[in-house]
């Protein structure tokens, strides 16, 4: 039996770590892709990046500081509660590590891959953060359903 976010403080305080951690990481990255792509790059691959590939790090590299932006912004908006949109935040993160997994086999299936701990680091913090925001998301849904208030709110809205 899993209970609701209220009756597991622990996994709420591992949330919002987590969730900060990776906004943390998205930033570094995020900068490392705009101005040394090569870096970034080389990780992933052999030889020198070359023609259009550097630019097309330094647009990841700006996705990756929106994503180092929203999630630490929408913790202080929603004052570390679980509110709507820090739910409709955490369904797009978790969508988005749907898409990052698909993605990421396509590349080890395309390109060899020089580091192989660059890339099982890359699965395994994909895995990890899925299950995490499935989990938040199953439990918040539950808290949810579990609120006199939001069931009412669940009810007149449909």
């Amino acid at each position: 039996y899993m209970g609701t976010l209220d009756s597991m403080p622990q996994v709420v305080l591992w949330f919002r770590v987590t969730l900060l951690l990776e906004a943390v990481l998205n930033t570094v990255t995020g900068l490392l892709c705009i101005f040394a792509p090569d870096i970034f790059l080389r990780s992933f691959m052999h030889g020198h990046p070359s023609g259009f590939t550097p630019e097309l790090s330094r647009w990841y590299g700006v996705l990756l500081l929106l994503l180092g932006y929203a999630s630490p912004r929408m913790l202080l908006v929603s004052r570390w509660e679980a509110t709507d949109g820090l739910r409709v935040l955490v369904e797009a993160l978790l969508f988005g590590d749907l898409v990052h997994f698909a993605v990421s086999m396509v590349l080890v299936a395309r390109l060899p891959i020089v580091s192989l701990t660059a890339f099982v680091g890359m699965v395994f913090s994909t895995v990890t953060l899925a299950t995490l925001r499935t989990i938040w998301l199953v439990l918040q849904g539950r808290e949810r359903r579990a609120d006199p208030s939001a069931r009412a709110l669940l009810t007149n809205s449909s």
